[in-house]
This record gives C-alpha cells, structure tokens and sequence, in this order.
C-alpha cells in the first residue's frame, strides 16, 4: 500500500533513533502529528515537540515519550534553539534529530530530518 511522506519521516525517524542513539528528537510542531507519528514507535529517547499553540501543547501531554514545550515567538535558529534547550534542560548527548518541514511560508507536513552533531560548533546558517 501507498506510504504518505509524513509517514515515511517518522518511519524513517525511528530507524535513525535506533541506529545513532540520540539524546532527543525535535520536533517543532503546529498540530502536534509528527510527535504522535513518532510516538507510535516507542522510541528509546524524549521527543521534544515544541509549539506555538497551548492547546496542541496541553495535547500532547498525553502522548508516550513526548515533552511539549510550549514557544509564543518561532526560534530564528533552531539549531541553535536545541542547543540551548539541550544545555538548559542538562540534557547529555553527542546527536540530536530535528525534524522540519520544507518551509515556514508552507506550513503543514514534516519532510527533513537533520542530525545535529552536539560535538562540532553550531551552524550559522538558519534553518527556519
């Protein structure tokens, strides 16, 4: 049967938790689907879905391994952003997973997971 792209992320998702053991997947969110995609796999580390909206927030509390977060104002860096969150939170790890969609003008549907290597220095470059 016919896969749907969002589906094949958090599949996708999985398999990269299970093979680099990251300390947590990111996974900026409106609605809340991707983090409930995710959780359906039990993954081995915290999903952070940080969001906009309180009631997606409030939401997602009931979701298994999932952290809501709740953020009024989009991050300019997200990779930045997990770091700080990461430091703030004493969160040890050497890989984090972020999750994204294509564009901030497009909102709706997850398609790009980066790895953030925690050991290098942060990029410059904004991926928001």
């Amino acid at each position: 049967d016919a896969i749907s792209t969002e589906d094949l992320v958090s599949l996708s998702i999985y398999v990269s938790a299970e093979v680099l053991k990251p300390c947590v997947v990111f996974t900026p969110t409106l609605s809340g689907a991707t983090a409930r995609r995710v959780t359906r796999f039990r993954l081995p580390t915290w999903i952070v879905a940080v969001s906009p909206s309180e009631p997606t927030c409030q939401t997602l509390q009931f979701s298994y391994g999932v952290y809501p977060v709740h953020e009024t104002v989009r991050p300019a860096h997200w990779e930045r952003y997990v770091r700080d969150w990461l430091e703030r939170n004493e969160v040890d790890g050497r890989l984090a997973l972020l999750t994204r969609g294509t564009s901030a003008a497009r909102t709706g549907g997850t398609n790009q997971i980066e790895v953030i290597d925690l050991s290098r220095p942060p990029s410059e470059t904004s991926i928001w």
